[in-house]
Parts: structure tokens; sequence; C-alpha cells
């Protein structure tokens, strides 16, 4: 199964920063990773094919390096780079709201679950507030 790998590594130095900053000399540690699978779909509700003929129109991916944090509890929103394939597909652009929970394990190490939470309705022409 293919993951989202970027998104990963992205999302894991994110939690990282997030746990350990608390303080303006707080040391950045790296805690663990996640992923999300590299064929994860979509709320915004968009149904059929891509013109490749093979790709969902409500397949996530291609998201990773436009990450930034909600500043709202453990949400991201990230944007996909291109959306999925090599880029030269027809795509409707969108954005993700992404929950990266961070859970201490009973032997000292951690866990980094994100999730892709919602696909706003303004992204998609929905005219839905995102939060």
């Amino acid at each position: 199964m293919k993951t989202v790998t970027c998104a990963a590594t992205t999302i894991a130095a994110a939690a990282a920063v997030l746990l350990t900053a608390t303080s303006a000399s707080a040391n950045v540690a790296f805690l663990g990773s996640g992923s999300i699978p590299g064929d994860a779909t979509d709320q915004s509700g968009l149904a059929g094919l891509l013109e490749d003929g093979v790709t969902p129109r409500n397949q996530a991916g291609g998201f990773g390096s436009a990450i930034a944090y909600a500043g709202y509890r453990d949400l991201y929103v990230a944007t996909p780079d291109r959306g999925p394939a090599d880029g030269t597909t027809s795509y409707v652009d969108r954005f993700y709201t992404i929950q990266v929970a961070v859970e201490k394990g009973r032997t000292g190490g951690y866990s980094v679950k994100p999730e892709i939470t919602g696909t706003p309705g303004d992204a998609v022409g929905g005219g839905a507030p995102w939060w």
C-alpha cells in the first residue's frame, strides 16, 4: 500500500514541535511518524474518475509540503501540491483539515496518527464554512 511519505514526515515533525515547544528554551525532539494511505479519499463528494481513467476525483494526496498548524488543538491544514498522479490531470483544488493525534505509550514511545478529518465545502464550491 502506498503512503504519502512527505506528509507523514511533515506531520511527524510538526507533532514533535507541537509537543515540545512549551517554552522558549524547549528542545525539539522527534517523537514518531505517521502516514495517510496514498489511496485515501476525502469528503469532497466528488464522484467519478479523472480523465486518466483510474484516479478517483475524491482521492486525497499530493500534500505534504503545504501544511500548517491551524492554531487549534491538534488540527492542521494541508493543500495538494499539484493533485494526484503526475500533475497533468484536471483537478479541483481543495484543502484538507488533518487531525494529528499524538499519544505517549506505556513504554515511553509515541504513537502519531494523522487522519483527514475534513475537506471544507468552500474548497469545492459548497460554500460551507470549514470550521
